[in-house]
């Protein structure tokens, strides 16, 4: 079976640096407190397969850890974060799959 990493794996991978900040607004939704937080991602992919590409995102979005099952998502996310597929998800893909 197949994880993460080896969606990963290819002559390079891209150079993603993910930030978020809390902007110290919040707001009641769907009845859960959730904090407002800006998430910041640049990614670089450099050359190897093709044109190079840097992409810079600004994003907001509202979280809250009162929901059920997001101690869990979290956890997740965490705990794989080294082995997540940032090349399958830039479009790349994997040619070895």
């Amino acid at each position: 079976m197949r994880g993460f990493g080896d969606l990963n794996a290819g002559p390079t991978g891209p150079n993603v640096t993910v930030d978020s900040k809390e902007t110290g607004q919040s707001k009641t939704i769907n009845g859960f407190d959730a904090k407002e937080l800006m998430v910041t991602m640049q990614l670089d992919a450099g050359q190897g397969r093709g044109m190079a590409m840097k992409m810079d995102v600004e994003t907001d979005m509202r979280a809250s850890s009162a929901v059920p099952g997001a101690g869990e998502v979290r956890a997740f996310y965490l705990r794989n974060a080294s082995k997540f597929p940032w090349t399958a998800m830039g479009g790349g893909g994997n040619p070895a799959l």
